[in-house]
């Protein structure tokens, strides 16, 4: 099952559910990202990206391409793969929450992992044929340096199959 389009329903969910404002991200906070993926041999650079914010701004998704999308961002985004494209699915979420969980902060760390109840930054790396989402060796973080209508933050992630350096600077599309 394409863990991108199971997992489309709970997102779209909470972005519906609920709401998102702030002030823009700093200045200067432009995307520049780097996937590797040892696996399928892939060395990309992103260029494009869009950032969908989720349970006023608990959490965040961030699809971030080397092709342009050519199609409107909504709840329920979720973009095809052209033959070699490359896209990076980045989340930073809450695995099984009880109760409210804080809206993500500026300067906040999230470690990258899948751990339970506490905010973490997972990367699926999607290409036209595959998609490389798991998770084992692990390591990581990112390092939320705005939040609001910019979503802006430094990425260092990398598992046994995957890596993903950089920064993420993206206005936030669609708020939920």
């Amino acid at each position: 099952m394409n863990l991108l389009r199971a997992l489309a329903p709970a997102a779209a969910a909470a972005l519906i559910l609920s709401g998102c404002s702030g002030p823009a991200g700093p200045a200067g906070c432009e995307l520049d990202l780097e996937l590797s993926n040892a696996e399928s041999g892939v060395s990309t650079t992103l260029t494009e990206a869009v950032a969908i914010s989720v349970a006023d701004g608990a959490g965040y998704t961030v699809f971030a391409s080397d092709f342009p999308f050519g199609e409107e961002v909504s709840a329920f985004f979720d973009p095809d793969v052209p033959d070699g494209g490359n896209l990076a699915w980045i989340s930073l979420t809450v695995f099984n929450a009880e109760g409210d969980v804080p809206p993500i902060e500026e300067g906040q760390v999230i470690p990258a992992g899948t751990q339970s109840g506490e905010h973490v930054l997972v990367v699926v790396h999607a290409a036209a044929d595959a998609e490389y989402g798991q998770n084992a060796g692990v390591t990581g973080q990112a390092t939320v340096t705005g939040v609001g209508d910019r979503l802006c933050a430094e990425i260092e992630y990398e598992d046994d199959q995957k890596s993903l350096t950089g920064t993420i600077g993206v206005d936030v599309t669609v708020r939920g």
